[in-house]
């Protein structure tokens, strides 16, 4: 398998040229000669055009190629097999195939294409099969359209192509969830604002401490308060030691379920991510990771996007794996806009409910205070409290950013920051092992 966009196959016209003149001059020689040196040299030059010259059309006719995808849905990050295979009627040997598939993806900030080719030398055989193992491909909509199959000589002077239709889609779906995105992030940090007037940004900065990952945690003694045991409560979240002193079932209520519902909104304007098709797809695998923890929470959690919002029920069972599911694939979907939108998109089931909640935003975009400010407006006249996490690649805050967020938090929205590492970015950590050695 080879990743590549360039097509390495094509004629020897230059070769071909050299090769017709022989030839005519060897006709020429039997003609006025007709010795045996004459017919010799006549007859190589024939059987060369024979071979690498009709063969590969002979053999490429009456050929079909089948794709197989084990499956249309995969998570990023998840291994795909597809397999190919090849049929010829006419097995003709002395010549090869090569089998070139593009899959292209133009859900991300720009235009992604991998190219898989094989070459192989049949001889005499009728059927030929070739794997392609991928992995790590990045979320969105994979199309496959044709397939190029090329067959040539031995010689490599004659190739003939012809395409043949094979209309596929691959949906990789957002797998990096909030969680699995902390473990790559080694320098998440929350921007404390210490001359902040708003009184609703003290009390909730005095109920909590950020963590690693940006969601508030309780200070050291005080552990979350409890209520009495309803259905539908997480069993993760049971008091077992209340249980076990006779109290009865009681269930822990930390800071964020003092929202009734959570409410996630994407940035989907692409000037902030620079043209980081990585950053991008952070931003939605941490969406999607903050949906599902609120969902197995117990919570009623609605994703916006500009163009929909998708409500995840909090109930557990086959409607919530089909919803998550669903979601999932939205997201896949999901493409960056070129115009910057300042309003969330509400439907008719979220406007009720979106009130006295909380929305959390997650962009990319910390240059721009007025942006974020005119959102606070907009959430704020719908009685909406409105939290922002920035994405950057920085593994420490500059001066720049931290004043964005200190003028930000003096408005009242807390800013939480997540470092986004690089894919090939090296981490250093001791093990235990041979491996963990270095081998001379």
């Amino acid at each position: 398998m080879e990743m590549s966009g360039r097509k390495r196959y094509r004629t020897r016209w230059a070769a071909w040229l050299v090769i017709a003149a022989a030839f005519g001059c060897a006709c020429s020689a039997v003609i006025v000669r007709g010795g045996a040196v004459e017919w010799f040299f006549m007859m190589l030059t024939g059987g060369l055009v024979l071979v690498s010259g009709l063969l590969p059309f002979i053999a490429i006719r009456n050929i079909s190629v089948s794709r197989a995808l084990p499956d249309t849905d995969i998570a990023a990050g998840e291994q795909l097999t597809i397999r190919m295979t090849l049929l010829r009627s006419r097995r003709i040997p002395m010549v090869w195939f090569a089998l070139e598939d593009l899959l292209n993806n133009d859900c991300g900030l720009e235009e992604k294409n991998v190219s898989l080719r094989s070459v192989f030398a049949p001889m005499f055989a009728g059927e030929m099969t070739v794997h392609y193992d991928l992995d790590g491909l990045d979320r969105g909509l994979y199309s496959l359209s044709s397939v190029t199959v090329t067959c040539g000589d031995p010689f490599g002077l004659t190739c003939v192509r012809r395409e043949l239709p094979l209309q596929s889609e691959l949906v990789v779906t957002p797998a990096r969830t909030e969680e699995e995105m902390l473990g790559d992030a080694s320098a998440s940090r929350y921007v404390q604002s210490a001359s902040a007037e708003d009184e609703h940004v003290r009390t909730r900065q005095a109920l909590r401490e950020p963590g690693v990952d940006g969601v508030p945690i309780n200070r050291s003694g005080s552990g979350p308060d409890t209520r009495a045991y309803r259905d539908g409560d997480s069993i993760r979240h049971l008091d077992f030691r209340a249980a076990a002193r006779g109290r009865g079932l009681q269930t822990k209520v930390y800071a964020s379920d003092s929202y009734k519902e959570w409410h996630v909104a994407i940035d989907q304007y692409a000037a902030p991510y620079r043209g980081d098709n990585e950053l991008f797809d952070a931003c939605i695998g941490l969406a999607l990771g903050a949906v599902t923890r609120a969902s197995d929470e117990g919570n009623l959690v609605t994703l916006h996007t500009e163009d929909w919002s998708y409500m995840l029920s909090s109930s557990a069972g086959r409607d919530r794996s089909a919803g998550l599911q669903e979601l999932r694939r939205r997201l896949a979907l999901l493409r960056p806009s070129t115009e910057q939108a300042d309003k969330i998109h509400l439907d008719e089931e979220s406007v009720k409910p979106f009130r006295d909640n909380m929305l959390k935003m997650i962009s990319a975009d910390w240059q721009n205070t007025e942006r974020w400010n005119r959102l606070l407006e907009e959430m704020g006249s719908q009685g909406v409290r409105l939290e922002l996490c920035l994405l950057t690649r920085n593994t420490v805050l500059s001066f720049a950013m931290r004043e964005q967020a200190r003028q930000l938090e003096e408005r009242g929205i807390p800013v939480y920051w997540m470092h986004v590492a690089g894919r090939n970015e090296q981490r250093s950590a001791a093990g235990e092992g041979v491996k963990a050695y270095a081998m001379g």
